[in-house]
Formats: structure tokens, C-alpha cells, sequence
């Protein structure tokens, strides 16, 4: 297997401390929702609520030129909420990125979020069938990517109707 680093910036928790369905809804791509976070330059990404309770979020990060990916669930009781860092890897058939996870918790709900710059991730999130993630409290933890080809191309789509956001000196 070959490793791809998936950061090479710095990661911070943006501010999803509201549940998305509290954020602007652009539109639906299958099962996924389209919002924009406001708080990240108006940065469109998608979201799930899968079948087990897992919430999974990818989208853009316009403030720091780069993008993110988010997962959480309330049985998730191994993860430490809040700023807890660990070292993660995401498997997509034999493609391994990897990087530094940030703890976040939202309501009950625990899990992760990983900001990244390299674009190579949204190409495997949004052509591959299954990502693992390996490396978890909680063990791997495999999520299906049923429909993402389609809803990465609505987040790109929604990404272009959005202003830009102020440069960062």
C-alpha cells in the first residue's frame, strides 16, 4: 500500500458547534445534504446520517484553502470530545492518507475532524466505494461512500456560487 499524506497544514475545529441542519441547506445530492458553514468562508460541504447513528461531513474550508472530513456518533464513548489529538489513517482500497484527527463532540454525539490540503483525498472520497478509518479509540471504523461522486460534485458546484472569502495576511 502507498501513503499519501493527507495534511500538510495546520487542523483546527471550525466552528460546528450547531448541527447542520441549523447551517443554510443548498441542496441534496441522493442521500446527502448540501449546507454552507458561514463560519469557514462560506464553505459548502456535505453530510449523512447514516443507519448506525454515524454523522459524516466532507466539504470545503475556504478560509484555509483546503477541506475537511468529520465523523461522529453517540456510541462513540471511547473518543475523547474537544481537542483530543491522534494520529488517524483513511483506507480507500489500498490508497492510505493519513494525518492528525482533533477530538469534537456535539451534543452527545463523539468523533473526529481532520482538515486537509491535498486534493487527491475529495478524488478517492468521491470514486471509491468504502473508506476505513484506521486507528480510531473505537477501532476501524469502515464507512460506506455510496452517492459521494455526485454530492462531491454539488459541494464543488455549490463552492463556486459562494463569494470568496477575505484573503488571510
Amino acid at each position: 500500500m502507498r501513503a499519501i499524506p493527507l495534511i500538510t497544514a495546520a487542523f483546527s475545529i471550525l466552528a460546528f458547534g450547531a448541527a447542520a441542519s441549523e447551517l443554510p441547506k443548498w441542496g441534496d445530492s441522493g442521500d446527502w445534504e448540501i449546507h454552507i458553514d458561514p463560519a469557514a468562508g462560506n464553505g459548502c460541504f456535505m453530510e449523512k446520517l447514516y443507519d448506525d447513528g454515524t454523522l459524516v461531513r466532507f466539504g470545503a474550508v475556504p478560509l484555509r484553502e483546503g477541506g475537511f472530513f468529520s465523523a461522529l456518533n453517540i456510541t462513540w464513548t471511547n473518543i475523547k470530545g474537544e481537542g483530543g489529538q491522534k494520529e488517524i489513517k483513511f483506507d480507500f482500497d489500498g490508497v492510505i492518507f493519513s494525518g492528525q484527527a482533533v477530538g469534537i463532540a456535539e451534543g452527545l454525539m463523539r468523533g473526529g475532524y481532520v482538515f486537509f490540503d491535498n486534493p487527491k483525498i475529495a478524488m478517492e472520497f468521491s470514486q471509491k466505494n468504502t473508506m476505513t478509518i484506521l486507528g480510531t479509540p473505537e477501532g476501524d471504523i469502515a464507512i460506506k461512500l455510496k452517492g459521494t461522486g455526485a454530492a462531491v460534485k454539488k459541494v464543488r458546484e455549490c463552492q463556486l456560487m459562494q463569494p470568496l472569502p477575505p484573503k488571510v495576511e
